[in-house]
């Protein structure tokens, strides 16, 4: 909770007029019903990450340690240790993400993943250099900027006559959530909530 709570008072420091989820809100955290709630609150509206598909169809195809996760964070959030309406509500805002994969504005879309596979699909910095991939996505990417989450890795890439090139233009609006990443992965998670990679037409 510590890293989310920062990034969005830091969001609301630096004059942000909207805050907005790209998804992955729980997963490996140890709080996940109070950052679902903290979200539900806080951010305009949030997308379907790979966690929450997981939670909802069994994760099957995650690996050992994340589908120890999946289960725990199930059992937490359907707990009797909570009023029953509590824990309806959460699991109706988890059910209701199913619909929102992706996101489009005027000038911007906003996934999970990529363009190309909304919920699943990594971007990372090295892929700049993987001219097939960056096509396949530039050609689903219909606004002139595109934001995903999911890899955790702050940056942007811009796509040029030559190539796609990845710059770190991003990395400074990001530090205040990249730098709080400790050994839990929920910091990481966290990022989501003002830091994510971006694509520029």
């Amino acid at each position: 909770m510590e890293a989310i709570t920062v990034a969005i008072a830091e969001a609301k420091r630096r004059g942000a007029k909207r805050i907005v989820c790209l998804g992955d809100v729980i997963g490996y955290g140890a709080c996940p019903r109070e950052a679902l709630n903290l979200v539900r609150q806080k951010c305009e509206w949030c997308l379907f990450g790979n966690h929450e598909e997981a939670l909802l169809s069994g994760g099957e195809d995650f690996n050992e340690k994340a589908r120890a996760a999946i289960e725990w964070t199930r059992s937490v959030l359907s707990s009797r240790d909570f009023p029953r309406e509590e824990n309806y509500a959460i699991w109706d805002f988890l059910d209701a993400l199913q619909s929102q994969t992706e996101r489009r504005e005027e000038n911007a879309m906003f996934v999970h993943g990529s363009p190309f596979d909304p919920v699943r699909e990594y971007v990372m910095p090295r892929d700049s250099r993987n001219a097939q991939k960056m096509a396949r996505i530039f050609g689903k990417q219909d606004r002139q900027l595109c934001f995903v989450g999911h890899s955790h890795v702050p940056g942007s890439t811009r796509r040029t006559a030559a190539s796609s090139s990845p710059t770190r233009s991003a990395a400074r609006s990001a530090r205040v959530t990249t730098a709080r990443r400790s050994s839990s992965t929920w910091a990481r998670s966290d990022s989501h909530a003002t830091a994510t990679r971006g694509f520029h037409l």
